[in-house]
């Protein structure tokens, strides 16, 4: 983990991680402690697909990628993380730190055995703005939003903005990188997002939403109002995004009552 997160920019040992991530009764640590840590760390952690040649692509793309193995025998398995670092075509070998093993060689047959035995289980952790290769961006945007539950706003804006720069009509991205930037305070940016989303898709109630309520953070009441068009506030449905956007209207004429009452 620390091998992967330093090769992301960071300047993390192994030491310092083992406190997050260690379970001492299973006497190791879970994927999903793994990819925790990860989060916290300000990363995206990257789930890649469960081949040999997409651990390949990675790496010619400058992102090691972390494996878990089953090595052993079958009735008595040892669970074992490693990096893969290089693929050796003249020995048709894997390049891994593994342990203490700075360099370890193992052949493509043994790693196949022994990854596959692990379900094929593989994280890349990119540095913030960069895009793993080949990326499933439904599953990386997944992995993007997950950022958002430990408050890594900051890393969730590059994240998207890498989105972004290769496919700028995603809306998906467009609207967390909206809610990205509004959760730091840059709310006059925030607005702007909120808008590009609009006009992608004017029905995007969450937006139209969200961006009502930044307008009201930035005093600007009528303006707040106003994008919360009557057929919405009218609207007898029990969804989230309608209650949502109620309470928002009687948060607008409660902070600002000079602000003429909707129809």
């Amino acid at each position: 983990l620390a091998t992967v997160l330093n090769a992301s920019g960071l300047n993390i040992d192994a030491a310092t991680l083992a406190g997050e991530v260690y379970i001492p009764d299973r006497k190791g640590a879970l994927q999903v402690e793994m990819i925790a840590a990860v989060r916290r760390h300000g990363r995206t952690p990257y789930q890649i697909d469960n081949d040999l040649q997409s651990i390949i692509d990675q790496l010619r793309h400058g992102l090691p990628v972390l494996v878990l193995l089953t090595l052993g025998y079958s009735a008595l398995p040892v669970y074992h993380y490693a990096v893969v670092i290089g693929y050796e075509p003249d020995s048709d070998s894997l390049i891994m730190r593994s342990g203490e093993d700075y360099r370890l060689l193992m052949s493509r047959h043994q790693f196949l055995s022994a990854w596959s035995k692990s379900g094929n289980w593989a994280l890349a952790v990119p540095s913030p703005g960069k895009l793993p290769a080949n990326v499933n961006v439904e599953r990386y945007l997944g992995a993007v939003i997950a950022l958002e539950s430990v408050g890594q706003w900051h890393a969730a804006q590059q994240s998207y903005l890498s989105v972004l720069s290769k496919w700028p009509d995603n809306t998906l991205a467009r609207f967390g990188l909206a809610n990205a930037l509004r959760s730091q305070g840059k709310l006059t940016e925030a607005v702007d997002q909120y808008r590009q989303v609009l006009k992608q898709d004017t029905d995007h109630r969450p937006a139209r939403n969200n961006l009502a309520d930044t307008l009201l953070r930035l005093g600007r009441c009528d303006d707040a109002l106003s994008v919360l068009e009557p057929a919405l506030i009218n609207n007898a449905s029990q969804a989230d995004t309608d209650k949502a956007a109620n309470m928002t209207r009687i948060e607008i004429q409660e902070a600002c009552p000079d602000t003429p009452a909707m129809q």
